[in-house]
């Protein structure tokens, strides 16, 4: 084995190294958007929040005519 392939400067060790770099900001990523996901309200929640702003919508337009 030739000296140089264990050297931090070589070709491959920069691709890894570059490639290792890309997966670990690829991780804080997907973490960061897992924990978006997860403080995120429920499907239902917001449903929920929709039909009563459409009732206080209907019923502030039916007083007001």
């Amino acid at each position: 084995m030739p000296d140089n392939e264990h050297q931090p400067d070589c070709p491959h060790h920069g691709e890894i190294n570059a490639e290792i770099r890309n997966l670990k900001a690829s991780d804080a990523r997907q973490w960061d958007v897992l924990e978006r996901v997860q403080n995120r309200l429920p499907v239902w929640a917001t449903t929920w929040i929709g039909v009563l702003m459409a009732i206080a919508g209907a019923l502030g337009t039916a007083l007001l005519t």
